[in-house]
C-alpha cells in the first residue's frame, strides 16, 4: 500500500507483546521511505553540537525541507514516545520498548538538516537515556520522558508555526495514523499491535498541538474550533492498550479527519 509518509521507526526488531492490557475508556495514503532519501550529514548539528533524526510525508533534505515538513517530524518523534509511554505506564514495558530502542536509526537522521536550518538543539542523548530508563527504577522513565519533551518543545519553537501549519501538521499525523491502523487490522481484529499503537501515538500528538494553537483571527478561530470537534471523533478507534487481538475500529476515520483538516487549513492564511 502506497502512504503519504515516511515511515518512521524508533525501535528496531520484532515486537514483543508483554504486560497487562489496560483500558482507555473515553480515549481516544501513500507513502515515501523518506529516511533513506536524506543525505545524512557524519556529524550532528545544531544549538548544542546535536543533531538529529526525522522525516515525514514529502519532505526534502537540508535547506529545502519546508517547516511544515519539519515539525511534522518532530511530531512524530513526539508520537512514538507518547506511545511508549503510555504502555509502560500499562505495564507492557516489552512493547514499549519497541518504540524507544535505537532512536537514531532512522528518524533522528532526516530530522538532523532541520537542526542545523533552524538552530535548534537536537536530544539524541535524552532519547538513548530515555530507553536505558525504562528498565531502571520506578519513575526514572517519567523524569526522562519530561526532559527530552522540553527538548522537543525547545526545537518546536526555533520553528514557529501560525495555525494554518499547525492544522498542516496536525493532517499529515492523522494521514499516517490512518496508514498505521489499516496495517495493523486482519480481518478487523487487530493482528499487528504496533502499528496500532503508532496510530494512538500519532493521533495524541495531533490532538496536543491543536489544544496548544493560539488563533490569532476569528477565522484561525473558526478552524481550530472544527479540527478539535473532528479529533473527537477519533477517541473511540483505541478502546484499550497494547491492543492486540482486540476488534479494531475503522481507519477511514482517521483519513477523513485528515482530509478535513487540510481542508480547515485551506481557507487560512
Amino acid at each position: 500500500m502506497t502512504r503519504f509518509k515516511q515511515k518512521v521507526w524508533i525501535g528496531i526488531g520484532a515486537f514483543v507483546l508483554a504486560g497487562s492490557q489496560v483500558d482507555f475508556a473515553g480515549k481516544g495514503a501513500p507513502s515515501i521511505d523518506f529516511a533513506s532519501a536524506l543525505a545524512a550529514s557524519p556529524k550532528e548539528g545544531g544549538e548544542g553540537g546535536e543533531g538529529g533524526e526525522g522525516g515525514e510525508p514529502g519532505s526534502r533534505a537540508g535547506k529545502d525541507q519546508s517547516t511544515v515538513e519539519w515539525l511534522t517530524g518532530l511530531a512524530l518523534v513526539e508520537g512514538h514516545l507518547f506511545a511508549a509511554m503510555e504502555l509502560l505506564r500499562a505495564g507492557a514495558k516489552d512493547a514499549a520498548h519497541a518504540h524507544l530502542k535505537h532512536p537514531k536509526d532512522e528518524i533522528y537522521t532526516s530530522l538532523r538538516p532541520g537542526f542545523r536550518k533552524y538552530h535548534a538543539a537536537g536530544f539524541a542523548k535524552e532519547l538513548e537515556q530515555l530507553a536505558k530508563a525504562v528498565d531502571g527504577e520506578k519513575g526514572a522513565a517519567e523524569s526522562v520522558y519530561t526532559q527530552v519533551e522540553k527538548k522537543i518543545n525547545l526545537a518546536r519553537q526555533k520553528a514557529p508555526a501560525n495555525t494554518k501549519a499547525q492544522l498542516q501538521v496536525a493532517a499529515r499525523l492523522l494521514t499516517d495514523a490512518a496508514g498505521d491502523y489499516r496495517e495493523s487490522l486482519k480481518n478487523g481484529r487487530v493482528t499487528d499491535a504496533k502499528e496500532y499503537q503508532d496510530a494512538y501515538g500519532f493521533t495524541k500528538i495531533a490532538k496536543r498541538l491543536l489544544e496548544g494553537a493560539k488563533p490569532a483571527n476569528e477565522s484561525e478561530r473558526a478552524a481550530l474550533d472544527i479540527a478539535r470537534g473532528v479529533l473527537k471523533e477519533t477517541d473511540s478507534l483505541w478502546p484499550s492498550l497494547p491492543g492486540d487481538g482486540i476488534v479494531g475500529g475503522d481507519p477511514s476515520v482517521l483519513q477523513a479527519a485528515a482530509s478535513r483538516l487540510e481542508l480547515a487549513a485551506s481557507g487560512l492564511r
